[in-house]
């Protein structure tokens, strides 16, 4: 994405949201989430887009992390948390709605399940995937509350909290040594039967099958992706190069 589109994203969602020239004086193909835009043609389209997102970004004033004395804002440490956050919120918006990639944001919004999915992220003791249930689990695991969490971390930070039971449940699977096995992700995949005599899950099918999500951490460059990726991410971006056998045509980010 170039320096225009993200300076439109930033004034999305820091400002007012309707400063659309950094995009309509260019020309030039975006990629955003598996979707190709071209500019100037498709400005509002990317506008819609990108306000559509969740937008999970340093916070203040949440009740103290860890006990009265705990940090009440995430100021300078929390970003790969939110990024954590943003994703698998993104996971949840494209499984248990129906438009899935394709939902739009409106500011008059009544779905139910959107609302839902939202108040598992937000900066509650007692939410899903709030800020305190990230830290918390990170400190379980050795980081101090208030220690910024690198990729893998987050990852399996994410991937545990996940694997407790929610009424929408979600499978996380970080690809160790940017390996897959598939054996392993089947078996994630598939429905134990005994399990879904006894629990709710709204995206249970017929065939047995529930969502997940798979996590490779891999670093693409050192301060910028190296150009020699950029082709790759662009086939990954248009969803012609996925796990075909597991039908997975969903890209979260990168």
């Amino acid at each position: 994405m170039n320096s225009a589109a993200l300076s439109l994203a930033a004034s999305m969602f820091e400002g007012s949201g309707s400063d659309s020239d950094s995009l309509a004086d260019t020309e030039t193909v975006l990629y955003i989430l598996g979707i190709e835009y071209k500019t100037p043609h498709d400005t509002y389209a990317i506008l819609d887009d990108v306000v559509s997102r969740f937008w999970f970004t340093y916070r203040t004033g949440f009740a103290p992390i860890g006990g009265p004395s705990g940090p009440t804002r995430d100021t300078g440490w929390g970003c790969m948390m939110r990024c954590g956050q943003m994703m698998l919120a993104e996971s949840y918006i494209r499984f248990f709605l129906p438009a899935g990639r394709y939902f739009r944001w409106r500011p008059n919004i009544s779905d139910s399940v959107y609302w839902e999915i939202l108040n598992m992220f937000i900066d509650k003791r007692h939410s899903s995937y709030s800020i305190h249930q990230i830290v918390q689990m990170g400190n379980s695991e050795g980081k101090e509350i208030g220690q910024w969490f690198g990729p893998n971390t987050i990852a399996q930070v994410l991937r545990r909290i996940a694997s407790n039971e929610f009424d929408r449940q979600i499978n996380v699977h970080v690809a160790m040594d940017n390996t897959l096995v598939l054996d392993e992700i089947r078996k994630l995949c598939q429905i134990n039967s005994k399990v879904r005599k006894t629990t709710k899950k709204s995206n249970d099918t017929s065939s047995g099958w529930k969502p997940l999500v798979i996590i490779i951490p891999l670093r693409l460059g050192l301060t910028n992706v190296n150009i020699e990726y950029i082709d790759q991410l662009k086939v990954f971006s248009l969803n012609d190069y996925l796990i075909d056998m597991f039908n997975f045509n969903n890209l979260l980010g990168r």
